[in-house]
């Protein structure tokens, strides 16, 4: 579920998810995948202890998607200061906490 706020003692439960559509890659010939200084993602405060599923379910909702039109990648800073994305796949993923795949990588 989606808060937009929530009083500083349960504030270590929430953590914020970015979210940008495929018009953010379309384009765009630097470094990076997406020019971050232009593309604005939507942010989302979830619960960490929400399943990768329901991270979809929201975000899709949200956006206007249906679930099976959008793939979640979790983007991860490198050295050179550019991002690369690492696409969330197996099965097994959509049902932990969002925040357990995240640790994993």
């Amino acid at each position: 579920a989606v808060v937009s706020t929530q009083s500083t003692g349960e504030a270590h439960l929430y953590m914020s998810v970015e979210a940008v559509t495929e018009d953010a890659f379309h384009g765009y010939q630097g470094n990076d995948l997406v020019n971050w200084n232009i593309t604005k993602p939507a942010v989302y405060r979830v619960k960490k202890a929400s399943s990768v599923r329901d991270l979809e379910e929201t975000i899709a909702r949200n956006m206007g998607y249906p679930v099976e039109g959008i793939r979640l990648w979790i983007f991860q800073s490198r050295a050179n200061c550019t991002t690369r994305p690492a696409p969330v796949e197996n099965d097994r993923e959509f049902s932990v906490p969002h925040y357990e795949v995240l640790d994993a990588i």
